[in-house]
């Protein structure tokens, strides 16, 4: 199995935006600062995980991602979502504190849930 799968501070980000949706979309709560900044922090933790665990299943490629890597995907994914987004639909909008969410939430990712450079030597050499 996959150690990105046992990660725990992975499965705490999923659960949070699950717990997030569901509640914002079904229950209708509304929480101004979390329905502002949660699903910012969240995004990069959860889109570069799957992006590592894709290349684990489809590829057999136990990896990380170096901080260079997640600090160019950061910036390229800022882009889109703060730049390219919101000039094709209005329902899209530019926010500054959104940069630190993506920001701290990257940061969140490389500290705690992207696979130790042993980890990858380990699985690596199993296959």
């Amino acid at each position: 199995m996959p150690t990105l799968i046992k990660n725990k501070i992975l499965w705490v980000c999923v659960m949070l935006f699950l717990f997030h949706q569901l509640s914002q979309k079904l229950l209708h709560w509304d929480w101004p600062f979390f329905d502002s900044y949660l699903d910012p922090f969240l995004c990069m933790p959860l889109v570069f995980s799957l992006f590592l665990l894709e290349r684990q299943w489809l590829w057999g490629i136990t990896a990380r991602l170096t901080i260079m890597d997640t600090f160019l995907f950061t910036i390229l994914l800022i882009l889109l979502f703060e730049w390219v987004f919101p000039l094709l639909h209005s329902g899209f909008t530019a926010d500054f504190y959104d940069l630190i969410a993506y920001g701290l939430g990257s940061m969140c990712f490389y500290f705690f849930i992207n696979p130790k450079p042993r980890l990858c030597q380990k699985e690596s050499s199993n296959h």
